[in-house]
């Protein structure tokens, strides 16, 4: 049974009269050697498409790996190549549309390689083909302090640095929400957690707010299988201003955005308790 791997569907620009003459959908199985993908970003470019995704290396080593994909103008596969190679760690972006688009050009995404307690946390650059162009390292842990800590989203803020959300869990307490920001050249300048003392939390998506604050959204796990979502609005600085959570018993979280009027826009699976 083949196994389901990364798909792309574009609809590009047409006419009204036939808006979809320029769609097409494109399959990378063949190119993936049978293994699992997940597209995570992409991006156009005037020559194509490039493509951020996760599959397991064919390296031989079994581990998962950032990898970017360079396709043509109808989806067509023109090449790849995968971050980390031959280590012995796992690597991901995040979870919802991690790369970023820069003003200048290019893309940015914080990049992280794990193996158990042992974890690195890189600020990566790509050119406008995907191809990186600059690494430097953000975060490590030392695997002796048993904490684990993960990336799951990252966007750039309006005073031209980044931001970055996921969780941070030290080995004697549930973990937090994680909050981080970095200004223009990738320095962190400050880190926040987000937490209760008898519940997990973990942040999987981050917005700026217009007053130059953020918005998190993500769950916490209450010790059983009922997990509720929430939402931690903050100001400039990361200090928590409000916390919501909602639904009943929730299975998936989205991302969360900001509308044009300040609204705050997530969404969730729901069920009611029969």
């Amino acid at each position: 049974m083949r196994r389901l791997c990364t798909w792309l569907m574009f609809v590009l620009a047409g006419s009204f009269v036939a808006p979809c003459q320029n769609t097409f959908i494109t399959h990378l199985d063949e190119i993936q050697v049978g293994y699992d993908g997940k597209g995570r970003s992409i991006m156009q470019t005037d020559s194509g498409f490039v493509l951020f995704a996760l599959k397991i290396s064919e390296d031989g080593t079994g581990r998962t790996r950032c990898g970017v994909y360079d396709l043509d103008d109808q989806g067509g596969y023109q090449g790849y190549y995968e971050l980390g190679t031959g280590t012995p760690y796992h690597s991901s972006y995040g979870f919802f549309d991690p790369i970023c688009e820069l003003p200048s050009g290019g893309y940015v995404a914080t990049v992280q390689h794990f193996d158990g307690y042992d974890s690195r946390i890189d600020l990566v650059y790509f050119e406008e083909n995907g191809v990186t162009s600059l690494t430097s390292t953000l975060l490590t842990s030392d695997p002796s302090d048993s904490i684990v800590f993960g990336v799951r989203q990252m966007r750039t803020t309006a005073g031209g640095g980044y931001i970055f959300c996921g969780f941070y869990d030290a080995s004697d307490a549930y973990a937090h929400a994680w909050l981080v920001k970095l200004d223009s050249t990738g320095t962190i300048q400050w880190q926040q957690e987000y937490g209760h003392p008898d519940r997990s939390y973990e942040a999987i998506s981050v917005a700026q707010y217009p007053d130059g604050g953020y918005v998190l959204a993500g769950y916490r796990l209450p010790g059983s299988l009922t997990n509720l979502g929430f939402l931690i609005r903050t100001d400039s600085l990361g200090n928590e201003v409000w916390r919501r959570h909602f639904g009943e018993e929730l299975g998936g979280w989205g991302a969360v955005r900001v509308a044009a009027d300040g609204g705050i826009i997530t969404f969730s699976d729901y069920a009611e308790q029969s």
